[in-house]
């Protein structure tokens, strides 16, 4: 079912601000189960590094959304599978943010280790990983927890909270967002 990557392209120059606010510099960006890739080519168009994985083949085939623009910047990869993107030194790129917008909820519960771990192993030491779940019931949507839930598996996998609110308003959210589902 792959109706994001066939539908989606999610912009959001106001995510793109919150981060330069956040770490004062140009920075890096690596989106995760991106669709069409359009925050990928928001960081771009800011003269930041960015890059996007999409599972789905769907849109490389058919050239859709931002593969006609950045295809040097965009790859397809199973990313609950290890995988390593590496700079042209052959070392092991990391990013300052690494974006997951309304993908783990498609993921299987056991496989969230492996893909923790291709996050930890991509995340620059001050880096930060943000992410929204669409917690609403689909076919599709086959990991579907409450927030002490994720907060707790992932601080098992090295990810931990950040419990300070100065970093993102809800509205600085590329999705999930209240632009998105409403608050409840």
């Amino acid at each position: 079912m792959p109706s994001g990557t066939i539908n989606d392209n999610t912009l959001s120059l106001r995510f793109i601000f919150a981060c330069e606010r956040y770490f004062g510099r140009k920075l890096s960006y690596l989106g995760l189960g991106c669709a069409g890739w359009g925050l990928v080519r928001n960081f771009l168009q800011y003269g930041h590094f960015s890059v996007g994985i999409e599972g789905n083949d769907l849109s490389y085939r058919m050239k859709r959304a931002e593969w006609a623009r950045i295809p040097m910047n965009l790859f397809t990869a199973d990313i609950i599978k290890p995988f390593e993107l590496k700079d042209s030194d052959g070392s092991v790129e990391t990013f300052d943010v690494i974006g997951a917008w309304e993908v783990m909820e498609h993921l299987p519960e056991e496989s969230l280790p492996s893909f923790c771990q291709n996050i930890v192993s991509h995340l620059s030491s001050d880096g930060i990983f943000v992410a929204s779940v669409a917690m609403f019931s689909l076919p599709h949507h086959v990991c579907l927890h409450e927030e002490a839930w994720c907060i707790k598996t992932f601080a098992e996998n090295g990810l931990h909270k950040i419990y300070h609110s100065n970093i993102f308003d809800v509205a600085d959210f590329p999705r999930g967002g209240e632009s998105d589902w409403p608050p409840d």
